[in-house]
């Protein structure tokens, strides 16, 4: 109940203030405004009134700028993502679907066309749809090339979850050239994500443990164990323990 009197109350306030803007800034100043609230709600833990700025922020961006503007793909993403989080999948991956065409066609928006393509293909491996997802996350890794280069950590993000999907599908191999091609986009980048690479390398380790061949396995665990060691990761018990029952 307290989620739906949220949400009109909510679109009430959003109906009186679509008579009061009249000028892409003074839209665009309340469009800035919704989205800090949202911020707001999130960083307070309060999902309703998250979920309440968000459908404002939707229906205000669609009234305004239009459902093929740049502006409401962006809610509409924030939309999907809140129901991705809070687990209602359906309506995450109508959302998501709804989305795919709008950011497919604006050139500016290649980066969020992306991001969409990888949660819709979190969405389809949680419904075990392991073919579409894979689709998806050839798409975004094809799209992050183009804009990012191969050194690039969102390159080498799309090439780790799409090694996660081959291992779903178990196609080991395939899961091994991206995962290994994750490793050398890390590894070649400027900038460095140690998080992510901790990560990535643990996942091919684990590859290579479910493969039987320990030894290998365990040279990669032991370099994961030793960055998230680096970075005080909150999990480095579970990686400890792994080190330990290989050995």
């Amino acid at each position: 109940m307290k989620i739906y009197l949220a949400i009109i109350s909510f679109l009430l306030e959003s109906f009186l203030l679509y008579g009061q803007i009249s000028d892409s800034v003074s839209a665009m100043n309340h469009l800035d405004s919704l989205d800090a609230l949202q911020q707001k709600y999130i960083n307070q833990g309060e999902l309703d009134k998250f979920f309440g700025a968000t459908m404002e922020a939707v229906n205000f961006a669609s009234t305004v700028f239009g459902e093929s503007s740049a502006q409401y793909a962006g809610e509409l993403f924030t939309l999907g993502a809140y129901y991705q989080i809070i687990g209602q999948i359906d309506s995450a991956q109508q959302v998501y679907e709804r989305l795919v065409p709008i950011v497919n066609q604006l050139s500016s928006l290649r980066g969020l066309y992306s991001s969409v393509l990888m949660n819709l293909g979190e969405v389809y491996i949680s419904k075990y749809s392991f073919e579409a997802a894979e689709q998806m996350r050839l798409e975004a890794l094809s799209v992050r090339e183009q804009l990012y280069g191969t050194k690039h950590r969102y390159y080498a993000e799309s090439a780790m979850a799409l090694g996660a999907v081959y291992v779903s599908m178990r196609k080991f191999k395939k899961a091994e050239e991206y995962y290994l091609k994750s490793i050398q986009s890390l590894n070649q980048s400027k900038k460095k994500d140690d998080n992510l690479l901790a990560s990535v390398l643990f996942r091919y380790g684990e590859l290579k443990y479910f493969a039987g061949d320990f030894i290998k396995a365990e040279d990669y665990y032991l370099q994961s164990f030793n960055l998230f060691q680096i970075l005080d990761n909150p999990n480095i018990n579970e990686y400890v323990q792994l080190v330990h029952e290989m050995g």
